[in-house]
């Protein structure tokens, strides 16, 4: 079990000794190239920047994450200047750092109080132990301001003479592949040489153990016995002073057995009794902890009795074979057995194993809002959340929780890993932490490269999750530079409903396989860019037999499509699936200036009253084939039907190359218009029908106004699935359009339908 305490860094003023090194030097040509822009922001024309500032933010943002896999150890610098600042404008710089563990902390810049232009910095450690620095940078609400001066650079350690903060330790891992422990602890800002670890066994005096480097807030003990209790406590030193000790953090080390293997064990939270052997119903153990503290064995199987119901997490230790894989599930009648946990990390835990199968379990992991939190301000947008806004919660919580954790760390290949009917619902994680949700699949680590090959996440329920459905994190190997994909990972036959954020997205897969997925209501409190299925990162992905339906676009999503080919992507197929009611539009496709997605294929797909944008398209693409889909706009949608980088068109800087869009069938029952494109796309040879119909049939050569004579009307009020053979066509489409009977055939074998 692991508890962690969120800590808010403070910033310090400080003048450092020695030079800074540029991380990632702003770029003249094309200042916002490694950004993500949020918002409205441009870059202003060179005759303007010694006035205006080199970007100009009207509103939102733009964003930098950093991949933090280095070896460094020193402070980070972050500095912009700010122009024309209105009086009352409070732009400035957010930081956000994360670990393998999730949030680590946050740092706000300070502005210079007076003038304009106004220069802010933000100061912080960092050091191996982190894994992602995310940069926010945001302008004055209703005013625009310039950016120049923006620096991202790396200094030496200092020499802090103010003394530091009483830190806290915010966790304890234990693990059992070697026996060790890690401390996890916050307020360590300024610790600029570094922690004293003092250590204590039972009851016993506390004797120096070790020290954490500066800048780290981790510090393992490889040195502890199973079955021993242990308490710890920390000490932050500057180079001028010592904080307080923190308060003691107790551990238990589990006594681990090894399993012989070939065993089935059975657990009971009524009827057992820890006491006893596990093997035989009448003779079942109570607690989790008695699982949590086997190593298990190939062969082995582990049957919760249905009824059951605990409230500490599950973590599973041990690995199969690929002939005798370990097995979890349910035994009895009655309902799922239930791991009901709150304000921790997982429920259920698989970490650096191979040949599992799990299922037949019900997960829940809420979260606490501590009674004093009674508003909260959205970072960089100046909007306020009460208690009685029903965004209030998702993005008071701080603590990033799942309901299922696969986790691989410096591991190496983990094999045939299936998870299978699983009820997973009410587990409670910040909205902006996409490492929250469901199913979370996560890789980590720089000094061995980790994948899954043949993991199956199959036939599972999951609803009511912030932020994610289910969805993957992989660092640094989902990087081209460092390049580790995982393999035959197949997500099928899944029911989502009610998502905070995200529904289904797998990184980093060579071949992944999204089929007969169901997800309905994804972006249900988003304020950020949120999409119901999307790959990103992968080569070869197939997206096929999917529903996504009523996909939310609140204000702040700039997506809430029902699907996304999203960037960084090369060789993705999207056919077969049913998009409906999806606030944001069908599909979004793009790229990001310095990240291209190349070669999409998207055809053979029904929309059907999806609003805003049917498809969009964005920023750095190349070779994209949109072909034989359907679109069914009827006179109660609000949408365009196609639009390239928000309208830039032409004007935008990023050209899109091989762009296709041919053989389509528009109904377009309300006006919709092609609200941008850029002059290298071809459109072709797409049929247009409805009130609207001429308006649109001008774009593009070869278009035609023909009646596709569907079978049936269709009722865009009523349920949308049953009336699919409506739309089979009896008129002269002359091949443009989707293939409805072969859609619909998918659906039911993939099993959405």
């Amino acid at each position: 079990m692991k508890i962690h305490v969120l800590l808010l860094l403070p910033l310090l003023f400080l003048v450092l000794p020695g030079t800074a090194t540029d991380l990632f030097p702003w770029k003249t040509a094309n200042q916002l190239a490694p950004y993500r822009v949020w918002g409205k922001v441009a870059v202003v024309p060179e005759s303007e920047r010694s006035r205006r500032g080199d970007v100009e933010i009207l509103d939102g943002g733009f964003t930098r994450n950093l991949g933090w896999n280095r070896d460094e150890t020193g402070w980070v610098e972050v500095s912009a200047r700010f122009r024309n600042v209105p009086e009352n404008g409070t732009p400035g710089l957010q930081i956000t750092l994360n670990d393998r563990n999730g949030f680590a902390g946050q740092v706000y810049g300070t502005l210079s109080e007076t003038g304009t232009d106004r220069k802010c910095t933000a100061l912080f450690p960092v050091a191996p132990d982190l894994t992602q620095i995310s940069i926010w940078c945001y302008g004055a609400k209703g005013s625009a301001v310039g950016v120049d001066n923006y620096t991202i650079r790396l200094r030496p350690i200092p020499e802090i003479a103010d003394a530091p903060k009483k830190p806290q330790i915010s966790g304890i891992d234990v693990d059992s592949t070697p026996f060790l422990a890690q401390l996890r602890f916050g307020n360590y800002l300024n610790n600029s040489r570094g922690a004293a670890v003092e250590r204590a066994e039972g009851d016993g005096e506390f004797r120096p153990l070790g020290e954490a480097q500066p800048g780290f807030h981790t510090f393992t003990d490889a040195a502890v016995e199973p079955g021993k209790t242990y308490r710890y406590r920390v000490k932050n030193r500057s180079h001028g002073a010592e904080s307080e000790w923190s308060e003691p953090f107790t551990v238990r080390i589990p006594m681990w057995r090894r399993s012989p293997g070939k065993t089935v064990y059975f657990v009971d939270s009524e009827k057992g009794n820890d006491a006893n052997p596990g093997t035989a119903p009448d003779k079942a153990w109570k607690s989790l902890d008695k699982v949590s503290s086997t190593i298990f064995a190939p062969g082995d199987q582990i049957r919760l009795q249905r009824g059951s119901v605990w409230h500490v997490p599950l973590e599973l230790r041990g690995s199969g074979s690929a002939d005798a894989p370990i097995r979890l599930d349910a035994r009895g009648e009655g309902k799922l057995p239930l791991i009901a946990v709150k304000d921790v990390l997982y429920a259920v835990r698989l970490k650096n194993q191979s040949h599992w199968e799990i299922g037949e379990l019900e997960l829940v992991n809420t979260q606490t809002i501590p009674e004093n939190v009674t508003e909260i301000t959205l970072p960089g947008r100046e909007i306020k959340l009460t208690r009685d806004d029903p965004f209030f919660a998702p993005y008071a919580r701080k603590r990033r929780q799942t309901g299922l954790t696969l986790e691989l760390e410096n591991y190496g290949i983990a094999k045939n890993i299936r998870i299978h009917n699983l009820n997973i619902h009410d587990v409670e994680g910040p909205q902006n932490a996409k490492e929250s949700g469901g199913i979370l699949v996560k890789i980590d680590g720089s000094r061995k490269p980790s994948r899954f090959h043949n993991l199956v996440i199959e036939e599972n329920t999951i609803r009511h999750t912030g932020r994610s459905g289910i969805v993957f994190q992989v660092w640094p190997h989902a990087l081209r530079t460092h390049w580790f994909p995982s393999t035959g990972v197949r997500i099928s036959r899944n029911r989502l409903s009610d998502i905070g954020g995200d529904g289904i997205v797998p990184w980093a897969c060579d071949g992944v396989r999204v089929t007969g997925n169901v997800v309905y209501r994804a972006a249900a409190t988003a304020r950020e860019a949120n999409v119901a299925i999307w790959p990103w990162s992968c080569d070869n992905a197939v997206i096929s037999g999917n529903i996504a339906a009523f996909t939310a676009k609140h204000q702040g999503n700039g997506d809430g499509q029902g699907f996304d080919v999203d960037t960084n992507n090369f060789n993705t197929l999207m056919e077969n699936n049913l998009s409906f009611h999806n606030c944001g539009g069908f599909i979004l496709i793009c790229g990001e200036a310095d990240t291209l997605n190349r070669k999409a294929t998207v055809r053979n797909n029904l929309s059907i009253s999806d609003g805003m944008s049917v498809f969009t398209l964005w920023n750095n693409l190349d070779d994209i084939d949109i072909h034989n889909n359907t679109v069914i706009s009827p006179d109660n949608s609000k949408a365009v039907f196609l639009i390239a980088n928000w309208g830039k068109g032409d004007a935008d800087p990023i050209q899109m190359k091989k762009v296709n869009f041919h053989d389509n069938l528009i109904v377009a029952e309300t006006p919709l218009t092609l609200r941008s494109r850029q002059k290298s796309w071809m459109l072709s040879d797409n049929l247009f029908w409805g009130a609207y119909a001429e308006a649109i049939a001008k774009t593009g050569r070869g278009s035609r106004i023909v009646d596709p004579n569907f079978r049936g009307k269709l009722n865009p009020n009523d349920d949308i699935p049953s009336q699919l053979e409506k739309l089979v066509p009896g008129g002269k489409t002359g091949g443009a359009g989707a293939d409805i009977p072969q859609l619909i055939k998918t659906l039911k074998e993939s099993g959405a339908l």
